[in-house]
């Protein structure tokens, strides 16, 4: 997780390169009703599916805001897939990266942004500690 916030930080300071604001903010949420795709196991949704209720987890949301240049909208959609980036010298493998890890956590990672007012990343993390069987792919 530190090559995670390390990798935000530093795009949010480099969006800002005259200056701006960096914001960041943790805080615990219950998230209900989500998929296994959001970092739940299969055996967790047919539980809360047969107690009648939709599953829940605990999470850790850190959010990342600057008031930077902001990325375009035809952008936003390729901001995760290797080698794309926007930079004429990065490589377009630090927000990859940080989604591979993210979601090894069973975590989401999302990013908003409007040009000219900054962008904000929410990375959100599963507190609740797994017993007994392994994630498997």
């Amino acid at each position: 997780m530190h090559q995670v916030l390390l990798n935000l930080v530093a795009n949010a300071v480099q969006a800002m390169p005259k200056g701006g604001k960096l914001r960041i903010e943790v805080r615990p949420l219950t998230r209900r009703g989500l998929s296994r795709g959001s970092g739940r196991r299969h055996v967790d949704l047919a539980r809360a599916k047969d107690a009648g209720r939709a599953p829940s987890v605990r999470v850790v949301q850190v959010r990342i805001a600057d008031t930077g240049e902001g990325i375009a909208k035809e952008h936003l959609s390729r901001l995760f897939d290797p080698f794309f980036t926007t930079k004429p010298s990065g490589t377009g493998l630090g927000l990859s990266i940080c989604q591979s890890i993210v979601q090894e956590h069973g975590g989401t990672i999302h990013v908003a942004s409007r040009l000219q007012h900054g962008t904000t990343v929410l990375v959100e993390l599963p507190v609740d500690r797994r017993q007994g069987e392994r994630r498997n792919r």
